[in-house]
């Protein structure tokens, strides 16, 4: 016997109610935009069309399939007449129903969760995401004032030796080495924490967990008590749908507590697995099919049944006042929730404890073509007898400037620099020769990037533009690409792969190039499909 439709009468709901006051949130549970929020002030439209406010990417959507809107009494969600209609926790909905926080809107194959939006606890969960940048900083500026005392002690060395000493004398090239390793441990330490700080807007993409995890054990370890050992088993490639940033701060925050539970040292573990379709139905995980399981253990303190019970509560916390918001693990379980999964925990006082986050899995994704800044070697020297290329530099740091030049003319190229956009524009048209290749930093006063390759396009819609920038940022990226950037390069980086990049640059073909290289093609082509004569 099917389901009896809900009705739109207040008296078949709960007692639970939407606020009234404050607007609501519908979160993404399945499909390809798992974890996606869109909040509802008054009223959205739902569906596979370019008119609605919330567009879902499923066959089995309407275009314009459901409407969830603010009345007296709450919101409600009213069916438009779809197709395939709308389903309320399983339950088929006539025309409209008053949503309760925690229905499941069942769209096509999507499932919607119904929930409020606080912005007070919003505005709390983002300063968490500051405490736990916070959490980490001793042992960040302790791994910094190392790799800071290698570099300044070894450069003091080679200030000192004498003027005929080589430099590939041993003991300078030892120097030169040591330095070069730190600066190569404090280039991998930064984009870590960059991961975890930037929180511009959500994004989803599909993530491989192993590198995820991989990267977060290699933070740990640098800035983590000495007395803490690391154990990991991490299985290569698995994949999920999410946001990257908020994953990383999932099992950040689990890695912290870890640490914090052991004071006087003890072993961390971290585990990822797949599950079968088997083994997620066995744990009652939310959605059907294959998960991933990370798992982060300690040989720390342990958790009591009474506390272990409270865990998840916003604000609940066992340290003492000043150590935090309590909000880490209140965190996590909302994370892991919209990406359509849950957090468990086992844990013993005395023995430890171990929290598993179980997120559904997704194939591995195809390899993305994009062009490639690091082809086989290129030898970095201009041919001999050749006119040495002129280069623009812009980039609004001087001692950036100042380095790339000495690499960059040691390897055979004329520079021209420019502290930033407005300079760049000035001296580019009166520059002779016209510079053949111009590096732009993204994020500079005055002009960004973006506005500098643009402006200059219009001076020369044949200008060859290498991005460089100080943190990866792919959607700025790509625009830029879209532009006409030939490559993007993320400082700092290494000089061969530097000037392999400037060399493919100053090697591809313009626009102009392209267009006049496919003209024969296309002659060819309308050639040919021309009848012959009767």
């Amino acid at each position: 016997m099917p389901d009896k439709p809900r009705s739109t009468s207040p008296e078949t709901t709960t007692q639970a109610r939407g606020s009234v006051n404050g607007p609501a949130r519908l979160i993404v549970l399945t499909g390809n935009k798992i974890g996606t929020r869109y909040t509802i002030e008054s009223a959205a439209t739902v569906g596979r069309g370019s008119e609605a406010d919330i567009v879902l990417d499923d066959a089995e959507v309407s275009r314009r399939h459901a409407r969830i809107h603010r009345a007296a009494i709450g919101f409600l969600l009213e069916d438009l007449g779809s197709h395939n209609g709308t389903m309320v926790n399983g339950v088929p909905i006539e025309h409209a129903c008053l949503l309760n926080f925690g229905d499941k809107v069942e769209i096509g194959t999507q499932v919607l969760l119904f929930t409020h939006y606080d912005r007070i606890e919003q505005q709390m969960l983002e300063r968490q995401r500051l405490e736990t940048l916070g959490r980490l900083g001793a042992g960040i500026a302790h791994d910094f004032n190392n790799l800071l005392s290698v570099v300044i002690s070894n450069l003091d060395y080679l200030s000192s030796v004498p003027g005929d000493r080589r430099l590939d004398e041993g003991d300078v090239i030892e120097t030169l080495d040591d330095i070069r390793m730190a600066a190569q441990q404090a280039a991998e330490l930064t984009p870590r924490l960059i991961a975890i700080a930037r929180r511009e807007k959500y994004g989803q993409e599909v993530i491989n967990i192993s590198q995820v995890c991989q990267d977060i054990l290699q933070l740990a370890r640098r800035t983590f008590d000495r007395r803490i050992v690391f154990k990991h088993e991490v299985d290569p490639r698995l994949f999920v749908r999410g946001d990257s940033v908020e994953l990383n701060q999932v099992f950040m925050n689990l890695c912290l507590n870890a640490r914090d539970a052991m004071p006087d040292g003890g072993t961390l573990t971290l585990t990822t697995r797949l599950l079968s379709a088997m083994d997620s139905g066995r744990l009652s995980l939310p959605s059907p099919g294959q998960h991933v399981a990370v798992m982060v253990s300690d040989t720390g303190e342990g958790i009591d049944e009474e506390t272990c019970a409270r865990i998840f509560e916003p604000f609940f916390s066992t340290k003492e006042k000043g150590s935090g918001y309590g909000l880490g693990l209140a965190m996590v379980q909302e994370i892991a929730t919209v990406h359509g999964g849950r957090v468990g925990v086992k844990s013993r006082v005395g023995k430890g404890s171990r929290f598993a986050v179980y997120l559904p899995a997704v194939p591995a994704p195809e390899p993305r073509k994009q062009p490639s800044l690091r082809p086989k070697p290129i030898v970095p020297k201009v041919p001999t007898g050749a006119a040495m290329p002129v280069i623009m530099l812009i980039d609004d740091e001087q001692a950036v400037r100042r380095s790339l030049r000495r690499v960059l003319g040691h390897a055979g190229f004329q520079i021209v620099e420019a502290g930033d956009g407005n300079e760049a524009l000035q001296i580019y048209p009166r520059h002779q020769p016209t510079p053949q290749l111009v590096i732009v930093d993204l994020d500079m006063p005055n002009l960004s990037g973006e506005e500098t390759q643009r402006l200059l396009r219009e001076l020369n819609p044949d200008v060859r533009v290498l991005v460089l920038s100080g943190h990866q940022d792919p959607e700025r990226e790509q625009t830029m690409r879209d532009e006409g950037a030939l490559g993007f390069i993320e400082k700092p980086c290494q000089t061969n792969d530097l000037i392999e990049a400037v060399h493919m640059a100053l090697n591809a073909p313009t626009e102009q190039e392209g267009a006049d290289s496919d003209a024969p093609r296309r002659m060819a082509s309308t050639a040919s499909s021309v009848p012959p004569e009767a």
